[in-house]
């Protein structure tokens, strides 16, 4: 398991993590280390919009969702752009990964639907489209 914090939170020292030979905290400010994995469990960061690009599984841990919408908000509707469970406790995330794990993963279409969304392209031709739309304007 990999542990990474938002990038704009200071990390958490006091959790020990070292002791744990199946837990590495990641340290920089990239999601990089994220592409590793094989589930992404994440609250309410726009990380996964990037892991859609993986097409692999997304759990949503969201235990203080309506505390969180009054202080903070969404820029979309949470529920309906979420494209994976949203659960509120840990043995729910346990749950989760054991029905994923057993290839009884149900967001499959969700995923796509929003991938479609939030990337137009996935060619591999951004950095190309980029370029050439720099270029036009020089």
């Amino acid at each position: 398991m990999i542990v990474k914090w938002h990038g704009s939170d200071k990390f958490n020292t006091h959790l020990n993590f070292q002791k744990y030979s199946n837990i590495a905290l990641s340290e920089n400010n990239f999601i990089d280390d994220l592409y590793e994995s094989d589930i992404l469990i994440t609250d309410y960061s726009s990380v996964f919009i990037d892991y859609l690009l993986l097409e692999k599984p997304i759990i949503f841990y969201s235990p203080d969702l309506n505390k969180y919408n009054t202080k903070k908000g969404f820029n979309y509707e949470y529920k309906d752009i979420i494209p994976g469970v949203l659960v509120d406790s840990w043995d729910a995330v346990i749950h989760e990964v054991k029905l994923i794990e057993n290839n009884q993963d149900k967001w499959i279409h969700k995923r796509k639907k929003i991938k479609e969304f939030f990337h137009e392209f996935d060619d591999g031709y951004n950095s190309k489209r980029i370029y050439e739309f720099i270029k036009s304007k020089i």
